[in-house]
């Protein structure tokens, strides 16, 4: 039985996990069909020969690297919310 005075971390803990399972589960999901959009944008404006073309082809690569890091970011954003919570005094209980 899980001691009363670490129920708070369990759950913290156990959230963290929940989370982290379902985002990784609709980014797999969603990855390969932004790397199809990705691809059909970039091959876009490859073939025109325009002014803003240096401007949106930054700006695709700067769409790539958000996909590619917000992931890595929210588990260190996590990582970092569950040891501050888990750090939380809990009540006092008898």
């Amino acid at each position: 039985m899980i001691n009363v005075k670490r129920k708070g971390q369990v759950f913290v803990w156990f959230a963290i996990f929940i989370i982290l399972f379902v985002f990784v589960m609709l980014y797999n999901m969603f990855t390969y069909p932004y790397i199809q959009a990705h691809d059909m944008a970039y091959d876009l404006i490859n073939e025109t020969d325009s002014d803003q073309k240096t401007r949106a082809l930054n700006t695709i690569s700067t769409i790539n690297n958000v996909w590619f890091s917000w992931l890595l970011l929210l588990i260190f954003f996590l990582a970092i919310w569950g040891i501050v919570a888990a750090q939380r005094k809990e009540p006092y209980y008898q």
